[in-house]
């Protein structure tokens, strides 16, 4: 009985691993974000057909989950699964921006300080690597 269990388990996470994605979807690549620049920076990544709206983008989940850290300049791994059509939109933000404006004004006034609309052709022409320099 104990096999048979087991058994079974290994069956059942065999066809999980295996669960097609919807038809519309592709597992794109992982992209790379390297920040060059002197400071820590925060990015905040979404998908869309057409824009995104900076009012969408919540500080706390950019402050908890999206860091690219200026001390390590370690390079960030993330996974992407593309939809037919959209675009990939990341936005980016120094910690100098963070500290000298609230994040009403940043929203109101659309102060990110770097926007990268990017398709899936251009993500594999870029080879999955943004370097961020600061400028």
């Amino acid at each position: 009985m104990k096999y048979l269990k087991v058994l079974t388990l290994f069956i059942i996470m065999g066809m999980l691993q295996g669960w097609p994605t919807p038809d519309n979807e592709v597992f794109a690549g992982e992209l790379l974000i390297n920040n060059n620049s002197n400071e820590t920076i925060y990015f905040y990544d979404s998908f869309s057909p057409t824009e995104v709206n900076i009012n969408d983008v919540s500080l706390t989940h950019l402050k908890n989950q999206r860091l690219v850290s200026k001390n390590s300049k370690k390079i960030k791994v993330y996974k992407y699964l593309f939809g037919k059509g959209e675009k990939l939109y990341l936005l980016i933000f120094k910690q100098s921006t963070l500290d000298n404006y609230t994040w009403e004004e940043i929203q109101k006034n659309n102060m990110y300080d770097e926007l990268y609309v990017l398709a899936l052709e251009d993500l594999e022409n870029m080879n999955w690597e943004i370097v961020y320099n600061g400028n």
